[in-house]
């Protein structure tokens, strides 16, 4: 028989974490999850380095906490992060014009790789002046011959520079206020293109905005089109 056991030397625990995954850029203050019981510990990474910047963004982190008698409690607290990724798809119909001609442009937003959005997600095109203007229509189910959902974006037309949309989802019906995983969606407008008594090349570019619901992958995030006109 081990008396030491019953004698109370076996003073060890086992501390429990629970697993965090959270969504797009940031960092996690490690010194949010110290157990309250166990103060002034120390976090140690993979490596078995201590932290000393308590602010991480993902991996395998062990606390441990050492009482003056030599009792040790410790544990593994697992971080992951997850981010989306936003890849656009522009059409012009047409891409050539001859005078003050009908332009109808749709905007396709696909999510790669199954991760919901953790915040708003905004697309937007460069402003044509005059040349190109329309009215957007909130409710229109088509543009031209495609299928598109303009209630599911919101368009901010206060900004000089840039036509924007934000997608705002429809809640009341299921579809979430933050775009969903592996969603694909495509709205639009319909104009008129004036090419004011000249000839030339357009170039319409579809940008998704920079960190847009979390994304980190900012490598595919503009589609471009060119419209070839004539007075």
């Amino acid at each position: 028989v081990d008396s030491t056991v019953d004698a109370g030397f076996n003073c060890n625990t086992s501390l429990t974490f629970t697993p965090l995954s959270f969504c797009g850029v940031g960092f996690v203050d490690l010194r949010n999850y110290i157990p309250a019981q166990y103060p002034g510990g120390v976090w140690r990474d993979v490596n078995g380095q201590i932290v000393t910047f308590p602010f991480v963004t993902s991996g395998t982190f062990t606390y441990t906490y050492t009482s003056m008698a030599g009792c040790v409690a410790s544990g593994s607290f697992v971080i992951t992060r997850v981010a989306p990724d936003y890849t656009p798809i522009l059409r012009l119909t047409p891409n050539v014009t001859v005078g003050r001609s009908p332009l109808k442009l749709t905007f396709q937003v696909f999510e790669l790789l199954n991760v919901a959005a953790c915040s708003d997600v905004f697309v937007s095109i460069p402003r044509e002046g005059e040349r190109y203007t329309f009215t957007w229509n909130p409710t229109a189910t088509i543009i031209g011959t495609e299928a598109v959902e303009n209630s599911y974006w919101e368009y901010d037309n206060t900004n000089p520079s840039f036509h924007i949309w934000k997608w705002k989802g429809d809640p009341e019906n299921g579809i979430p206020s933050l775009y969903p995983a592996s969603r694909t969606t495509k709205f639009g407008v319909d104009g008129i293109y004036n090419p004011q008594g000249t000839d030339g090349l357009t170039t319409f570019t579809l940008q998704i905005f920079q960190g847009s619901g979390g994304e980190t992958n900012i490598n595919n995030n503009t589609s471009t089109r060119t419209l070839t006109y004539f007075h």
